[in-house]
């Protein structure tokens, strides 16, 4: 090739320099950042020192077996991204043109050396392939492309060497190592590079250590036994056979991160001792790049079986430890199983007693206002029994409605903005009286000023009265409780202490499980929902709970954490209506009252009938739409459960037949989405199961009096 040979079409040189100028710029405005820059400059000088490692070769078929700037262009563009490309020409193009290569023939090899490596990084992003090299499919992606583009630069290079002159004959010779040589640059260097210099953690014990020291140092001495000494056989057994056991025993023990490491080293050792190691006599250079090729080409198959045999191990050792994963979760399942068929069997026996409890004073009752000469006092004070037992039943099935439906989020919170203290003093109230009872001693102490926290005052109640009502069931009589509030800056917390049998330290983490109770306390009353109601009411108002206990027989401490409002207001009535001071109705209205529980029904309208006013009954859906157009009733109470067509559908056919009463619900029901759903069918107001006739009461106090029909 000679230089006059070659024209230089200044035009086109000039259109490149400004593509590659332009490219530049626009790296320059895109990528600042210091990992960019450091990525770019660590590409330029590893292509530029690799491509000189193949240009140094003293054979010119060598110089084409040696590329292993190729490896690291790939590994890098896939790493940092293939827009670096510029990097690789620029690389390329400076070495040509030191090798005196013309400008037009540099500027095409630098052109196809970046085509090959930016193509590859491309094809392996566009796959998602992962350099862990852990999966079969990676691997498999990885040696294909590896094997594809290695034919872009010899193929492309030849075309520019011999459009400018070189000929056929040479580009014959040199095609088969140039690929050859690039082919195994992508396969052990890329392989390496991708593997070890990503960022994943390398945890191994001592010992694990020590075996991947051992493993290494025994590939290093077997590869310097093949390849660097005249020894070839041992007795009847190849020497080469020597590398196979540590590669092994990499693939086996260490996984793609020493086998990778391990090729890289091999296929080092191997070319090094080809070009330096011990030889019979003085080697041509045909002798030389026969010996290379036959070195690459056992390296590049040692390289793509044990690339896939360590991919394979590793899957398989993923498939089993994901199978031992599903047996501890399947063992984890059964366990949690039967502990919750064990935690339920305990549950209903602890609701049967539970339940029995109240009903035995009810029955008693019964049994002694039976008898005769029944004094007025006594009476008045069995009828109080009655009604106190009542409403623990009730309040045990309300407990269990609420853990229901924030289970399945059906519970919603009727949030406000509320002075703690109000709520503090409100609890204390209600939680008082089982407390006197046992005779405990109640210490309380309330903040010094208002402190005012957005929530449901009714359900913020509840998880003080639960935790009250905890320490006492939890306190031995005459022991002590203490109730006390403290303002952080943020936050509020609320401290329950008491001094009963205290809590196991290996039960803390269980206590706010439903249905769970400490073994010393099974005497207790309770279902044990109270602790895991207060934790799920206070995690919905974006606060924490706490417990904490020294161990049996030391007390315990249950600290609920709450946020502050951020903007203080003014109080805000609580909205629960049982706390308002309602008065029976002044005035006698005509009562429509539609329920299947015929038993309930009779007893309401009794009592209805009693207080004045005029009482119709109906039992189910078709009955009511007979009997309440001729009664022109002021008021229709309606039970949404009936049995032939649910309460909001029949409210709204009666409404459409022209009777214009005051619509009250009567449902098991209620939560906001119950009412909700009561209103768009027309009711008025809307009443939750177990209903008295104060409840009735206080809503038709509120109404006009009735007009003349």
């Amino acid at each position: 090739m000679h230089m006059d040979q070659l024209r230089t079409p200044a035009r086109s040189l000039q259109t490149v320099a400004f593509a590659f100028t332009k490219h530049l710029s626009h790296l320059a405005r895109e990528y600042r950042k210091k990992r960019k820059i450091i990525a770019f400059i660590v590409l330029f000088v590893g292509y530029f020192a690799g491509t000189l490692i193949s240009h140094a070769a003293n054979d010119f078929i060598s110089s084409f077996l040696l590329w292993p700037s190729a490896g690291i262009a790939l590994a890098i563009l896939f790493l940092e991204g293939a827009d670096l490309w510029p990097a690789i020409f620029l690389a390329s193009l400076i070495t040509s043109l030191m090798q005196g290569l013309p400008v037009e023939v540099a500027v095409g090899l630098a052109a196809s050396n970046s085509l090959e490596n930016f193509v590859g990084a491309q094809i392996l992003r566009r796959t998602n392939f992962s350099p862990i090299l852990a999966n079969l499919r990676d691997v498999i992606i990885f040696i294909l492309v590896s094997v594809s583009i290695s034919f872009i630069g010899p193929t492309l290079g030849s075309l520019f060497l011999y459009t400018y002159g070189t000929s056929l004959s040479s580009i014959e010779q040199m095609w088969g190592p140039w690929w050859l040589g690039k082919m195994l640059s992508h396969l052990v260097f890329g392989a390496f590079i991708l593997r070890w210099f990503i960022r994943f953690p390398l945890k191994r014990t001592k010992s694990k250590l020590f075996e991947w020291a051992l493993a290494y140092i025994f590939l290093i001495f077997s590869s310097y036994i093949v390849f660097w000494t005249p020894w070839t056989h041992a007795g009847s057994v190849p020497l080469i056979y020597l590398v196979l056991i540590p590669l092994i025993w990499m693939s086996l023990s260490i996984g793609p991160r020493g086998v990778t490491l391990g090729l890289f080293s091999m296929t080092a050792i191997s070319i090094a001792g080809v070009l330096f190691g011990h030889t019979d006599g003085v080697q041509t250079a045909l002798q030389v790049s026969t010996r290379l090729v036959q070195v690459e080409v056992f390296n590049a198959i040692l390289t793509v079986i044990f690339l896939i045999f360590v991919s394979s191990e590793e899957g398989r050792k993923l498939a089993s430890n994901a199978l031992r994963e599903h047996i501890l979760q399947l063992e984890s399942a059964l366990h949690r199983i039967s502990s919750e068929d064990r935690a339920k069997n305990e549950f209903l026996a602890i609701l049967a007693h539970e339940l029995r409890n109240p009903l035995a004073p009810i029955l008693s009752s019964l049994e002694l206002m039976r008898l005769p000469h029944k004094d007025p006092k006594e009476q008045e004070r069995l009828l109080d029994t009655m009604d106190d037992r009542v409403r623990t039943m009730a309040r045990l099935l309300d407990d269990l409605l609420d853990i229901s439906r924030i289970s399945q989020k059906k519970f919603k919170l009727q949030k406000e903005t509320v002075d703690l203290n109000t709520v503090l003093t409100r609890s204390v109230e209600t939680a008082l009286v089982l407390m006197q009872s046992k005779k405990h001693t109640l210490r309380v102490t309330l903040l010094d000023e208002p402190v005012w926290i957005s929530g449901d005052p009714v359900r913020l109640e509840q998880i003080v009265i639960n935790l009250l009502n905890n320490a006492a069931k939890y306190t031995e009589p005459e022991g002590t409780i203490s109730l006390r509030a403290e303002r952080a800056k943020d936050a509020i917390s609320i401290c329950v202490k008491d001094s009963g049998i205290g809590i196991p330290h290996d039960m803390l983490s269980q206590v706010f499980e439903p249905f769970l109770q400490v073994e010393q306390a099974r005497h207790s009353q309770g279902l044990g929902i109270g602790l895991s109601l207060a934790k799920r009411l206070t995690e919905m108002h974006q606060g924490t709970i706490e417990a904490r206990s020294e161990g049996i027989g030391r007390g315990s401490e249950f600290i609920v954490r709450l946020p502050v409002a951020p903007v203080v207001q003014l109080p805000i009535p609580m909205t629960d209506n049982a706390r308002e001071n309602h008065h029976s109705s002044l005035h006698s209205f005509n009562i429509f009252l539609v329920d299947d529980n015929k038993l309930a029904a009779e007893g309401l309208g009794k009592l209805m009938a009693h207080k004045g006013h005029t009482v119709t009954l109906a039992y189910d859906a078709a009955e009511a739409l007979v009997l309440a157009p001729p009664c022109k009733p002021d008021v229709i109470i309606l039970d949404i459960g009936l049995p032939d067509m649910d309460g909001y559908t029949l409210a709204r056919l009666l409404k459409a037949s022209g009777l214009s009463a005051f619509y009250i619900a009567l449902t098991g029901y209620g939560q906001e989405e119950d009412k909700l759903k009561a209103r768009q069918a027309g009711f008025d107001h809307h009443l939750t199961k177990p209903v008295g006739i104060a409840d009735i009461e206080a809503i038709l106090a509120s109404l006009p009096p009735p007009q003349t029909k």
